[in-house]
Order: structure tokens, then sequence, then C-alpha cells
């Protein structure tokens, strides 16, 4: 017994000498294609200090050169009125920039700039720029570039806002909306108080004057299927009214019924490329013989070719006098000049006119409708 417990003892050691040799012997060096196969584990910063400080990203460049005012607003202006306003700048950098050109978006502005200017550092600059007369009502928005050595732009947005010191409303008659017949309100904007002498040429009633005037309007004598009255005339495009307002002698508000006061534009059939963007212009007063070159803009239609010229601007009404003068290429569009008047004989009164532009190719005309005040010959 004793013996074979000797035997079993001896047998137990030698099973846990091969166990532990087994446990100590050495792993074998991985081979390169196990290491490959074989993530590793991401190395972590172990201060702040180890990260990578980050590129900062190139801010804006201040502007060195500060415009006052930022934005150049005539406001409300009259009819023909010719505002200036006038742009400062600034230089608020470190280093002198030198002014090189002011280039205006429209050749309505007319800025007084002759040659460059230097700016050192906290200099300033004064230019000058006045807004060319307009003839027509409406918003007139453009850009000022003030160009530095360099190619550094500044631009300087300008507005205004063109309309007759007397306001209709509505703005405009329209069959669908006011039927044939109603009521105009005219609003002197600048509260002067004036009197209606006439519409459509033919004196009215005298009213004390005011600064809101009711004008009753009628159409209802014209066929809404032939456009004309019972003495063969047609609808009238326009309602005119005179007033004694000295800056505005003249009030006209746009008539629309469809196969009636259409404007003149030319159609799929029509192979005309060009139209003229101004359906009427508005005189003022004027005296017999007195004329005057009125601009008038000229678009190209889509997908025309211009293949023809501008050759006459003919009068189709008695007292009135156009005459076709030249195209002119301006920076925001084409204009064709005109010559407009009255005749020396043409009697005092409300003028209303029609003159016709046409170009060399036979049946490529426009009807432009003229209103205007003739004074009483001297």
């Amino acid at each position: 017994m004793q013996r074979f417990s000797t035997i079993l003892l001896l047998a137990v050691l030698a099973v846990g000498g091969f166990l532990l040799g087994r446990l100590s012997v050495p792993e074998p060096p991985a081979s390169p294609a196990r290491m490959a196969s074989e993530p590793t584990a991401p190395e972590l910063p172990v201060t702040a200090r180890d990260l990578s400080p980050l590129v900062p990203t190139e801010t804006d460049r201040p502007q060195a050169v500060v415009v006052s005012p930022s934005v150049l607003d005539f406001g409300t202006q009259s009819l023909m009125s010719r505002p200036t306003g006038e742009i400062t700048l600034t230089n608020r950098g470190d280093k002198a920039v030198t002014l090189v050109a002011v280039s205006p978006t429209c050749s309505c502005l007319k800025p007084e700039f002759t040659d460059r200017v230097e700016l050192a550092p906290g200099a300033n600059h004064t230019v000058a720029v006045a807004h060319e007369p307009r003839s027509q009502a409406g918003p007139s928005k453009a850009t000022l570039r003030f160009v530095f050595l360099g190619n550094d732009i500044v631009n300087v947005p300008v507005e205004a806002m063109f309309t007759r010191p007397v306001k209709a409303d509505p703005t405009w008659i329209d069959f669908r909306r006011d039927g044939d017949q109603g009521t105009l309100k005219l609003r002197g904007l600048d509260s002067r108080p004036f009197r209606v002498l006439s519409v459509q040429g033919v004196a009215v009633p005298s009213a004390p004057a005011a600064v809101l005037q009711e004008v009753p309007w009628d159409l209802s004598s014209y066929d809404t299927e032939t456009c004309t009255n019972s003495a063969g005339e047609r609808m009238p495009s326009w309602i005119v009214v005179q007033t004694d307002h000295p800056d505005a002698p003249i009030v006209d508000v746009r008539v629309r019924k469809d196969g009636c006061t259409n404007p003149d534009i030319p159609g799929d059939g029509d192979s005309r490329a060009w139209m003229i963007l101004d359906q009427r212009v508005v005189l003022g007063e004027l005296s017999p013989g007195e004329k005057q070159i009125y601009e008038l803009p000229v678009a190209l239609l889509p997908n025309r070719t211009m293949n023809e010229r501008f050759t006459v601007a003919k009068s189709e009404s008695p007292g009135l006098m156009t005459r076709f003068i030249d195209v002119v290429q301006k920076e925001d569009g084409n204009v064709v000049q005109v010559e407009i008047g009255a005749d020396p004989d043409c009697p005092a009164g409300v003028l209303m006119g029609t003159f016709q532009v046409e170009s060399s190719i036979a049946g490529h005309d426009q009807q432009i409708h003229v209103f205007g005040v003739v004074r009483p010959a001297p």
C-alpha cells in the first residue's frame, strides 16, 4: 500500500511538471501576414499637448474703405427732376488706397469723378452723384461701383422713386374689375390744393381747389366687341386728366380692356424683333413750336435677330410734331431718340396724339401715345 502511494505521488509530480513546462514555453514570433491581419489599437494622446493643433481658417479681410451712406436713397422725386447727392469714402485701414474709377451700372447716374484719388489712412473723399431726369413714373435702382487699385471694388446701391405730385387711385382702370364707368381719386402728395380742368380734353365744371379730387369717368358708350363708339371713335387707352397743379398738369391713367386697348407687343406671327418699352410720353406743359428730345428704351425680343434699322418717327395727330434722331447704345440698353413737340400753330389746350416709330422693313412699326398741355401763344 505504501509502495502504491509512492508511485501515485511520482505520477502527479511528473504531470504537473509537464504542464508547467508547457505554460512557460514562449509564444513563437508572429509572422508578417499574421501581424497584418490583426487590428492594432490606435495610439491615444496622453496629454492635450500631444493633440495636433487645428489650422485656423482665414477670416475675411476687413474692408478698409467705409462708405457713407451705405445706400444712396434719393427718396420720392417729381418727374423730370434731377436729384443730387453725395457719397463719402473713408480709409479706415493702415495703408493708403487709390480710387481709380467710379462706374455706374446705369447711364441714369452721373458721378463727378475725373482722375484717380489716393486716400491716406484716416483720409476721406466725397463724390457727388446726380440722377438724370425721368419722364416716366416708377422706381429706379442702380449701383455705383468704386474701383480701387488692385481691383478691390466697393458697391453702393442707389435708389429713387419718380412720381407725379398728383397720384391717381386706382392707378389703372380694368374693365373686369372696375366695369365701364367709375370715379378716379386724385390726391396731391405734396399737400398742395389743385383743381381739375378737363378730362379727355373736355372742360369740366369748376370746383374749389383741394388736395383730394374725385373725377368721374365713363366709357360705357364704347362697344366692347368693336371697341368703338357710335361716332366710330376707338376706345381710348388712357384717361387723361388736366389739372392746374404746376408740377402735374397731366395725370394719365391706363385703361385695360382685352381686345381693345392691348399694348403694341409683337405676337408669334409678327416677325418684328424689337419693341419700344414706353407706350406713351408725357410732355407736361409746352409752348407752340417748343420741342425736346426724349429717349425711349428699346428691347430686342427673345429668340429674334435685329436685321433692320429705325428710320422715322411719323406723327399721326394734328398739332403733334415728331422726328427720329438716332439709336444710342448705353450701358443699360439701347434707346431710340425722338424729338417731340407742338407745332408752331398748335392750339392751346390738351394735346393728345400718337406717332409711329418705323423701321426699314415695311410693316414693322409701333404706335406711341403723347400727352401734354399747350400754353396759349404769346
